[in-house]
Formats: structure tokens, sequence, C-alpha cells
């Protein structure tokens, strides 16, 4: 097929010009038939990729093939075969410390959602939570990232981000994290934002909604100004799917008796 022949240049060639073309071809073709099994069966490819994504230095060439690399692995990333795959081939503590040395040297959105995007998809499984978040820096990068992003970033960048945020709230362990003040203020003020899309919203109650299973994130949640979030909501109209984060939130500051003179505040 174009696809394997493609891959198979890919691998031979060092220009990065053709490379390039190369990678923009694979990117347009991966959901098409059977492209992601073909990629899936070329480790040497696979191997170069994460390379490309997450090794080699910065250069202006590496950049361009760099943001491929990264749109390719924020597909692979999405199904089990592609997780086994990363798992398998990572340095876990390099992982993330080359991560954030090209998040921080990058100058556009592009990349820096890739990698957001990619990280979301490990983390959703919870066994790598703690794999790949092994130092302080990394919590604090995370943590700096969100606040970031969620005080001025586009709706696109906001929903993507999300998915990262969420998917770190809802390991326990490790979720404290997240509850400091700085973040949670923003997130109020996002959710009361004029204009902020209903997906948004419910993005926020998601994510809060994690954060409350873990009683020790319970003060700041209440100081700031998480229940004015989870009591927006209509109770007549509760059909809707969403909502029942917002109540289990609310259910679970209830049930934590510490609460009470706080609640009562």
């Amino acid at each position: 097929s174009i696809v394997a022949k493609a891959i198979q240049i890919f691998t031979e060639i060092s220009d990065s010009s053709t490379r390039n073309v190369i990678l923009s071809i694979v990117n347009f073709m991966i959901h098409k038939n059977d492209t992601y099994a073909i990629i899936m069966q070329n480790p040497k490819f696979l191997d170069l990729i994460l390379s490309i994504a997450f090794e080699e230095k910065s250069s202006f060439a590496v950049y361009e093939l760099r943001t491929g690399a990264l749109s390719l692995l924020v597909v692979i990333s999405q199904q089990k075969e592609g997780i086994e795959f990363i798992k398998k081939n990572l340095n876990y503590v390099e992982f993330m410390d080359n991560l954030i040395e090209i998040y921080n040297d990058s100058s556009s959105d592009q990349p820096k959602e890739c990698m957001l995007l990619i990280l979301a998809n490990l983390c959703y499984e919870k066994s790598l939570i703690k794999s790949l978040l092994n130092k302080q820096d990394h919590f604090n990068f995370l943590y700096n990232t969100f606040v970031t992003i969620f005080s001025y970033k586009s709706d696109s960048m906001l929903a993507n981000t999300f998915k990262l945020a969420i998917n770190l709230s809802a390991e326990p362990t490790i979720n404290n994290f997240l509850a400091k003040e700085k973040l949670l203020k923003i997130l109020n003020h996002l959710f009361f934002q004029t204009g902020i899309p209903k997906n948004i919203k419910d993005l926020i109650q998601i994510f809060l909604s994690n954060l409350s299973f873990n009683q020790a994130n319970h003060p700041d949640m209440i100081k700031n100004g998480c229940i004015a979030v989870f009591e927006h909501y209509d109770p007549s109209n509760f059909k809707k799917e969403l909502d029942k984060y917002a109540l289990t939130s609310l259910v679970n500051l209830a049930l934590n008796s510490k609460n009470f003179h706080l609640l009562e505040n």
C-alpha cells in the first residue's frame, strides 16, 4: 500500500523535508482503512516517531517533523495497542523531563496541545499515572500549565487540556496537587464567565467532582467557591447526564463530617 511504502522510505532516509511530506501523508491517512494496523506493524517507524517527538534536540527542521510526529502519536495513543507500545519503549522519567523541556521551548500551541493530549491518553490508564509523575517538577509543571491554559486559552485547547486534568483528578491518591487556591479560583471564574460554552462547564463539573472524592481536598474546595459551581444546575431539569457530577460533589462534601463547620460558614 501507499502507506506501507511511505513508512519504509521514512525509515531509510534522513532528509527532513522528505520525512515531513511522508508524515503529512500518514497523518492524513491515519483514520482510513488499515493505516493504523500498518503503522503498528512497523516498530522501527514507531521508534523513530517517538525519538523525533520527545528526544531529538530542537531546530527548525526538527520542529516541523516534531509537530507531525506528535500529531501521529495523539492518534496512536488513543488505542490500547498504541499505549502498550509506548509503555514498552518509554523511560518514564526521561519522557516527562523531555516533554516538559520541549513544551516550554515550543512557541506555538499545536505541539503543546498534542503533548497534553498524548499525556492525557496515557493517563487514562490509572496505573500509568504514578509511573509518569514521579518528580515534584512534573506535578509543578502540570499545575502551572493548567493555571495558564484555564486562564485564557481557546475553547479547543481548554477542552483538550481538561481531558488530561480530568484523568489526573480521577486518581485520588495524587489529585490533591490540583486542589489548590489559585487553580480553583480560576475554574470558578471560568465557570461563571459570560459566554462560556456548556461543554466547558460540564468538564469543570467532572473535574471538581473527581476532586471531591478525596476528603483532603474539601477545605480548599469549600473555601474557593466550588459549592457555587455545584449548585449551579436546574433541579427541574435533572435528566441531563452531566448534572449528576454536581450532585455527586455536593453529596461527597456533605458526607464528610469535618466539613459541617465549614459549610455553616
